[in-house]
């Protein structure tokens, strides 16, 4: 387990890789503990070099015609996709789970999950196999995920 200390010593570290060695972009009241531990000049020293290189890089502005471009790849990928507009509730469910293609698809898989299990609970395929109450009592524990039989339940 680690200590107040040990805790500290990370949250400043954590702190001053966030935030850098420039005391004014830290929060107001954690802004003063750097000042205060000597220990970590080294380490604001590091992220000051680091902070200086960053300020140094100037990104420019993208041009008109990438604009342009991305405008218009976007307005394609738009036009292929199918418009799902107040489908329900179903449906959009259904959409969300399976985006990239039809929505039957998700909503056959469940409807046919569905029916495989009650066609298996009703059909008493389970209870022709249980003509035994051991056989029983261990399909019971297989259906309820109970790696412990019956006899050691009550117990």
């Amino acid at each position: 387990m680690m200590s107040a200390a040990d805790k500290d010593e990370q949250r400043l570290d954590a702190l001053l890789a966030a935030y850098g060695a420039d005391l004014a972009r830290w929060p107001e009241e954690e802004a003063g503990v750097l000042a205060m531990r000597p220990d970590l000049h080294a380490k604001a020293a590091q992220e000051r070099a680091l902070d200086e290189m960053l300020d140094a890089f100037n990104v420019e502005e993208p041009d008109a015609a990438l604009h342009a471009r991305i405008l218009a790849a976007y307005a394609a990928q738009t036009e292929m996709r199918p418009a799902r507009q107040s489908a329900g509730f179903w449906r959009g469910l259904a959409g969300a789970l399976w985006p990239e293609g039809p929505s039957w698809v998700p909503m056959g898989t469940c409807a046919a999950a569905l029916l495989l299990g009650l066609y298996i609970g009703t059909s008493g395929a389970l209870t022709a196999m249980s003509s035994d109450p051991q056989t029983e009592s261990a399909l019971l524990s297989l259906a309820m995920a109970d790696s412990v039989f019956e006899e050691n339940w009550n117990e």
